[in-house]
């Protein structure tokens, strides 16, 4: 294997970080946690804050994946008042919700 496929194998790789290795309900995500996927694997309330960014943060991404369902409260909210966040929802219904026998 060459050297040019092991730096792109290397690249794809992020850092994942999981609601069941966290023993409190919320956490606080910084700037330096950017690009990580966060996995809400658990079946319990839980608040994360994203961080807080000046302009030299621009671009700081996170995605998350709900991958337990659940009917209590997960939150995702701002540093501060006056920041916002944009992002979206896809909601991917599994072969037996969508009809599949």
């Amino acid at each position: 294997m060459g050297q040019k496929n092991l730096n792109k194998h290397f690249a794809t790789v992020r850092e994942v970080l999981r609601q069941s290795d966290d023993t409190d309900t919320s956490r606080t995500l910084t700037v330096f946690e950017s690009g990580a996927l966060i996995l809400l694997d658990e079946d319990e309330a839980y608040a994360i804050t994203l961080p807080a960014v000046t302009s030299a943060d621009i671009g700081t991404s996170f995605t998350f994946l709900e991958t337990v369902a659940s009917n209590h409260a997960r939150t995702v909210v701002t540093a501060y008042n006056n920041d916002y966040w944009v992002g979206g929802v896809a909601n991917l219904p599994t072969a037996a919700e969508a009809g599949a026998k």
